[in-house]
């Protein structure tokens, strides 16, 4: 392997051979003990290790419907992580546990207290640290930018109790009860909002609602900063700007799809006024809109530039898109592709950083820190390969700092720097 500038690099190519699988857990960890929860276990896991010792990572998987302490269900295994490297599972449930293909659950990582900081695990959904989700009198929700046929994934976190859970959505009520580290899938018809509450038990569930090819994870409905401080002190809290990445279109070689961002506008207990501020990536010249919304409502821009800017349609725009967000509102998006006959649907949700984000890094003292992401494989099968977009934009907004880079893996020449 060679880098561009023509330097030398080694591949290292790993073979493992058959991991050794156990069954049940073998301890239940203390209340602040820390370990990582994937909800849908089907989807391909990364660990990464950045530290210079290899780290053992146990892998514990819960299927469906089984309790997570359970002797025969319940399957076991350690993988090493070595040093400065990924290890990529692209179904953990067969190519780990042996499982039949199909089988659902989820998996619970373990990482020794002493390595806790230098292990990341990613997955095609996401990835939420133990004893996050919805508890009684702690409800979660999920607002869904574009409705969709929706498939909710629901996952107890905590291993403490079980968790009786009832989800509305739109109006739709749904019971279940979620043994403990225990997985449930229910389907639903294309609601725009999820409701996540737990009547009983000492559980935490966690709910991902996929939707397309995006996913999203739930989040608490209640404003908790606004509960800490008592009523009335959401005036005395400062707006947040978050950070909206917008995607017209490819230039790369391959297919070139077109695309749209749906962005959601959400207000709590009283109204919010939103400025949304895009800047588009050809241009210095920045275009300001206010969204003023009634409280307990969501205002929903299918295509935020063509909706709110007025934007042609026909035209593929970059840029980004600035949304200075009073305490009592919450923004939402969900980048959308054409699919056949020109109709939308989505392709992914859009992670949206804040300028108080771990996401941002600058030259500026303690914030100088490098980002990474795993997971760009590339393949010499241009049949096989996927396309990966790459956007660096700048936070708070005052110019464009690169505009996106987009690349299609299966050509080696894809510069992936």
């Amino acid at each position: 392997m060679r880098t561009k500038d023509g330097a030398s690099a080694r591949l290292l190519v790993q073979d493992n051979a058959r991991l050794a699988v156990t069954s049940g857990r073998t301890t239940a960890l203390e209340v602040g003990a820390r370990s990582f929860i994937v909800p849908d276990a089907v989807n391909r896991l990364r660990l990464t290790n950045s530290g210079g010792d290899a780290v053992h990572s146990e892998m514990i998987f819960t299927p469906a419907g089984a309790d997570g302490f359970g002797a025969g269900a319940v399957k076991r295994a350690v993988v090493l992580v070595p040093p400065n490297d990924v290890v990529t599972l692209t179904d953990p449930v067969v190519q780990v546990f042996g499982a039949a293909a199909g089988t659902v659950g989820q998996i619970e990582i373990r990482i020794p207290r002493e390595r806790l900081g230098l292990i990341a695990a990613t997955a095609g959904v996401p990835v939420v640290p133990r004893g996050t989700g919805a508890r009684i009198g702690a409800p979660h929700g999920i607002y869904l930018s574009v409705p969709a046929p929706t498939t909710l994934t629901l996952a107890e976190t905590t291993g403490a109790d079980h968790a009786s859970v009832r989800v509305i959505a739109d109006g739709r009520i749904t019971t279940a009860d979620i043994p403990r580290y225990g997985m449930q899938r229910i389907t639903l018809g294309a609601p725009s909002r999820i409701e996540i509450d737990v009547d009983s038990g000492g559980g935490s569930v966690i709910a991902v609602a996929t939707l397309g090819k995006a996913t999203f994870v739930s989040a608490p409905l209640n404003n908790t900063l606004a509960a800490k401080l008592g009523k009335g002190a959401l005036t005395a809290i400062p707006t947040v700007t978050t950070v909206v990445p917008i995607i017209g279109g490819v230039s790369s070689a391959g297919a070139s799809p077109s695309y749209q961002t749906a962005v959601a506008f959400l207000a709590q207990s009283s109204p919010a006024t939103f400025v949304a501020t895009f800047y588009p990536s050809t241009s210095s010249v920045a275009l300001t809109q206010p969204v003023t919304v009634a409280a307990g409502q969501t205002t929903i821009y299918k295509d935020v530039l063509r909706d709110l800017f007025g934007r042609s349609a026909t035209t593929p725009i970059d840029g980004n898109l600035s949304v200075q967000v009073p305490p009592n509102g919450k923004v939402y998006a969900v980048l959308q592709e054409a699919g056949a006959g020109g109709t939308p649907f989505p392709a992914t949700s859009l992670p949206l950083p804040t300028t108080l984000s771990e996401a941002l890094t600058s030259a500026t003292g303690s914030f100088q820190r490098p980002l990474s992401y795993d997971g760009l494989e590339q393949s010499v099968d241009p049949t096989r390969g996927s396309r990966w977009l790459l956007l660096l934009d700048e936070a708070p907004k005052r110019r464009r700092a690169v505009p996106h880079s987009p690349c299609r893996t299966g050509f080696p020449a894809c510069p992936l720097a």
